[in-house]
């Protein structure tokens, strides 16, 4: 899928109660993060090594995910639910993105180290 693609899908699952002048200003205006729905937009979730716990407790076998900067271009790919894999290929300034094919969960690593990672189970 197409990365736009799955940030849609992505704030219409995790976002929806989030207002559109929040979502402008905080979170898909230009140098913002769609992460900051947690930080900036009331979206309540685990964060840090509750995160990481609950994360690792999934038992999806396949997930999407999204490693990098660019929201709006590129691919979002379906692959196995390998954690360490996964954070292995994580570069220095990339954000991690993973989702259940459905939409149901998500976890977040972010480009900074005072942020997340954060975790959200609808």
């Amino acid at each position: 899928m197409y990365t736009q693609e799955f940030f849609q899908r992505w704030y219409a699952a995790f976002a929806p109660a989030v207002d559109s002048e929040t979502m402008q200003k905080y979170v898909t205006a230009e140098g913002c993060c769609p992460w900051h729905i947690f930080t900036h937009g009331g979206v309540e979730c685990l964060s840090g090594d509750d995160a990481v716990a609950a994360y690792k407790k999934i038992a999806s076998r396949d997930v999407y995910c999204y490693v990098g900067r660019d929201y709006s271009g590129g691919r979002c790919e379906l692959r196995a639910n390998d954690f360490a894999e996964i954070t292995a290929s994580r570069r220095t300034g990339d954000e991690i993105y993973i989702t259940a094919p459905d939409f149901s969960w998500t976890f977040v690593w972010t480009h900074e180290e005072a942020f997340g990672p954060y975790f959200l189970k609808k």
